[in-house]
Formats: C-alpha cells, structure tokens, sequence
C-alpha cells in the first residue's frame, strides 16, 4: 500500500530539497561509497547519464522497442508507485503534466502554462474544464473484482487496473491517463479491456466528470465551418480579465473526443480501445494539428510509445539512482521529486507561447493553497539548481523565463526610480507585480537578487552567455538600491522583507544584503571574464560588493537575521 507515496503539490518544497540534498551530496562526493544513518543505509550514489539515445542498437529502433532508463539493480517498485486505493485527499492524488499542460488525476480542472485570469493582484490560473475527465465503473454481479492504482514515473503516466475474475469471466480493464510529452498540447485517456472466457456482452460504464463551467472564462462553440478528421468537438474560450491595463484577454482553443457513457464489449470481441483525446493551445491550428496528429498515432499504435520513449531520453539524460538495503522510501522521494519538476518544465520552449516559470505547487494546480500558481524565488533558488545539474538545457528555459520579462522587470526599476532591473516577487502571465500582498510586493526585493544567483550557477556550468544582461542589470539595481553611510563607510540597503515574511520592513536583512552582495561580485566576475563587455558600473562593482555590510554580532558569533534583530525574536511570530 503506497497511497502516502502518490505525491501531492503541496509536498514539492520538501521533495525539491530532497532531490538537491542529494545532487549536492553527489557533487561533493564524487560517487565515493557513502555510509549514512541507520535508517537509510546508503550503499552507493550513482549519476546518470546511463546512455543514450545514440547507444541504442539499430535493431531496437528498428523494432520500436523501449528499454528502461533504469539500471537492472534499481526495483521497478522504486519509479512505479502502487496502491490498491487513492488517499481520501485528492490534493495527494497523482499529478501528469508536460511543462504546456497539467492536470490531477480524475480532476475536472486543467491548467496550462501561461494561462492566468484576474487583474493584477487578483491574478490566478485559469481554470479549464477537463472535457475528457472521466472515472471507470465495472459493475458484474457475482463476479470478484480488483483495483490498482499505479503512478509510472519512468513512462510519465498514469495508470487505474481492474481485474475481475469467476469461473465463467476473466475481465481487464485498464485506464491509462497522461500529458503527452512531445505533442505537448495533448491529455489523453486511453481504455483498453480484454474479456477471456464469456460467451456473453459486458458493459463498462464510463462516468463523465467534466465538472462545472469555468468561471474564469467565456466560452463557445467553435464555428460549424470548421471540419477536421474524426470530428472532434471543439470550444473557444478567453479568459474574463486581463491582467494588466495594457495587456489583451487570452484566448484557447480546445479539440477533444466525446466520452461514451458506455463500451460494449461484444460477445464475440476479446479485446476493445478506445482513445480520448483533448487538444489545448492558443492557437487554434496548433490545438487542430495536434489533436489530428494524436488520432492519426492512436490509431497506428504508436501514440504512447513516442510518448514513453520521450520520457525515457529525459530520464538517461540525467537522475539520481540509489541503491538501499531493503527501503525504497528514499529513492521513491528523490524519483518523485524529480519526476514533478519534470513534469511542469517542457521539453523545447514554445517561441509561440513561452514557457513562463514554474510555480511551487507545479502546473497541475493554482488555487490559493498553491499561490495561485505564481512564479517565485522557489524556481530560481530551490528548483533550478536540481534540474541545472542533470538537465542544463532545461535549466535554460527555466531562466528563459525571466528573460522573457526581463523588460517589464526594468521598467519597475525606473517606476520605482532605481537602476537595472527589479523582478516581480510574484509573477504570472505579463512580468508585472500580481502579489495578493502588498508588503511583499513593496518589500521582498531580494527575489532579483535569487535571479543573478541562477544565472551565476548557469554560466559557471555551462560558461554560456545567454543571461549576462539580466546579471548584469540586477548588479545594477542593487547598486542604486544601496545607501552609503559616510561616517562607516559602509553600504545599506533598508526597508526589505528578507525570507522571514513576519518581520517588515527591516532595515539590512542578512539574507537580502548577502545575496545583494552576491549578485554584484558576479557582475564584476563576469566584466572581468568576458572581453569587450562593457557595462555602466563594471568600474565600480568591487568597490560597492566589498562595502555592503552583512549584519554579525561578534558576542555571539552570528549573523542576526536583519539590524535590531535579537535572539528569540522568530519564536514572537
């Protein structure tokens, strides 16, 4: 019984840490053989890459056969994750998504990248309705039957087995449920039964679950001129507010199959598919074209092959695999956790809809116990740095990203009457501030700061210079964002909230200065590195990151939390 394992969005912080834990602990130790507590028994830390796809033999392309990214030592119980029953929280139930699109298993609700309702700090994810959500219902009198539920982190999927069984029926269904991850505007259900042993017809009933109209978006039939294959359906929705003065409604089009209330499994018939496809995008030929493309796999076979064979190439590429004495908790955690970062960052980054961050509680979800599906410091201090390490290429999207809103972010620093650029605590579709709080939005600055240090891992990783400018314009804002105090000679920076979000505003939060510090020294790094870069301050940057004082009290040896700040004072909030 592995329910407690099916991983909710609400777990992720701890998940991500985990999964950095030990991405630094690989780093440091170079695969030496690691002893840890009794209670995990850590025999050996290996690193992928295992292979890839250009190592595998031409007979096995040639036959389409998909060899697991797993080493043959690593229990298929430790990315296969079982249970006989889902948690009665269905914010624990499993999440598939592919970095466009995301949804929690059997919900009624999609999410999709970049796909917000709500004015400013009003802002949250849209809520689509799941036109293809449906639960399976196998009702056979006198006949045994069996549920499993299985969350395939390996093949990115889902999966919900019913087995009965009598002396007279040997009944199977399976419903395979995921976010397609190269044609990334696709959610499929696939149902496959197969019926031995009955000479007669058996039903299954297909529940319908698509929930009520969103209220977040105008929605409508599309235009009856419009014909394409198969005939799907198709809906035409744009979201009821904008999110800023200047920006437009967004709209989506939606392609998907009509749900049966029932497959009717024939007599003479062993075994029946049917394939639900939805189809989602901004661009209506986009969503048509992908919806067009998944019929035409579905009905080849090859449908979820492409697609398992996508997340097999992400898994080779990079992972953590360990080897414990009998206890599969811990790589079941770091196998989830990295199989939910995954799942919300896309493979190649759509030029026509960017991909625009990702939130702590991951695509899958955006109400108000998920930040409303904001991005925050989460991505650029927690996340980053595990997917930096395996999937640098990846890394580059996520800070894609901030680039993205790199010029909205400098225009806040000229509004606000600093220099550089003074990133959004709390950002969604358009780059602008949509914080629920205010003091937060005003004060929590050093989110520009935890920008520079991504940037900063990303160029010494990959000595690439993609996000220079960025680095470069936050050294900046820091450096006007600084106060020089004549009679010590050092820099302040006042009136922040650092990460304690209880204690505002202060003046030289350890954090915020520290990291302020940070950004600087690496724009002076990168002046020093990189020829012919010329910069406003690249003459001055040593003496401004030198200057800045980091709060100690040499008493007690620490650092306090911010200036005033005095031992006890967290345990007041």
């Amino acid at each position: 019984m592995m329910s407690s394992v099916m991983l909710s969005a609400h777990k992720k912080c701890c998940q991500q840490n985990i999964v950095y834990m030990y991405m630094l602990l690989l780093y440091w130790t170079s695969l030496i053989k690691i002893y840890v507590a009794d209670d995990i028994d850590l025999d050996l830390l290996s690193l992928g890459p295992k292979e890839t796809a250009s190592q595998r033999s031409t007979a096995e392309e040639q036959a389409g056969s998909l060899t697991s990214p797993f080493p043959f030592w690593v229990p298929r119980q430790a990315y296969v994750l079982n249970s006989s029953r889902l948690p009665e929280n269905q914010r624990l139930w499993p999440e598939i998504g592919n970095g466009h699109l995301a949804t929690v298993v059997y919900s009624d609700t999609i999410h999709m990248n970049g796909f917000y309702n709500g004015k400013t700090n009003q802002s949250h994810r849209a809520r689509i309705q799941s036109m293809t959500s449906v639960r399976l219902k196998v009702d056979l009198p006198s006949v045994q039957c069996s549920q499993d539920y299985a969350l395939h982190l390996d093949e990115g999927s889902f999966i919900e087995s019913t087995n009965c069984n009598n002396m007279s029926l040997t009944l199977s269904v399976r419903h395979r449920i995921y976010a397609h991850r190269t044609i990334t505007e696709l959610l499929v259900n696939e149902i496959v039964i197969t019926k031995t042993r009955s000479q007669g017809t058996v039903d299954v009933t297909l529940d319908w679950q698509p929930g009520p109209p969103s209220q977040d978006l105008d929605t409508e039939v599309c235009p009856s001129s419009q014909h394409y294959p198969r005939s799907p359906l198709c809906q035409h929705s744009s979201t009821k507010q904008r999110e800023t003065d200047y920006s437009t409604k967004t709209e989506i089009y939606m392609y998907y199959d009509q749900v049966p209330s029932i497959l009717k499994v024939e007599s003479h018939v062993t075994q029946m598919t049917w394939v639900g496809l939805l189809s989602l995008h901004p661009n209506a030929d986009r969503a048509s074209q992908a919806y067009n493309e998944g019929r035409s796999l579905a009905e080849s076979g090859s449908l979820y092959n492409l697609h398992v064979q996508a997340w097999y190439e992400l898994w080779r590429s990079g992972r953590i695999d360990l080897l414990t004495r009998g206890q599969l908790e811990v790589p079941r955690l770091v196998y989830s956790g990295l199989y939910y970062l995954l799942s919300s960052i896309p493979l190649l980054n759509d030029a026509e809809w960017p991909f625009v961050g990702m939130s702590p509680g991951g695509l899958a979800h955006g109400g108000s116990e998920d930040f409303w599906g904001h991005v925050f410091w989460d991505q650029d201090t927690w996340m980053f740095p595990s997917i930096l390490m395996f999937h640098p290429d990846l890394a580059n999207t996520l800070l894609s990203s901030r680039k993205r809103i790199h010029q909205v972010a400098k225009m806040a620093a000229y509004k606000a009457g600093y220099s550089g650029a003074k990133f959004p605590w709390e950002a969604a579709f358009s780059g602008e501030e949509v914080s629920p709080s205010e003091d937060c939005a005003n004060y929590e600055i050093h989110i520009s700061g935890d920008i520079a240090l991504a940037t900063q891992q990303y160029y010494h990783m990959t000595k690439k210079h993609d996000f220079v400018n960025i680095s470069l314009d936050i050294a900046d804002f820091w450096v006007s964002r600084l106060i020089y105090d004549s009679q010590t000679g050092l820099q302040y920076i006042n009136e922040v909230m650092g990460p304690d979000e209880y204690h505002f505003p202060v003046n030289n939060s350890a954090y915020t200065n520290a990291i302020a510090k940070n950004s600087i020294e690496f724009a002076q790094q990168l002046s020093k590195d990189i020829p012919g870069l010329r910069h406003s301050h690249s003459q001055s940057y040593s003496h401004y990151h030198q200057s800045i004082w980091i709060p100690y009290d040499p008493e007690l040896n620490f650092n306090p939390e911010f200036t005033g700040y005095r031992l006890g004072m967290d345990r007041e909030c």
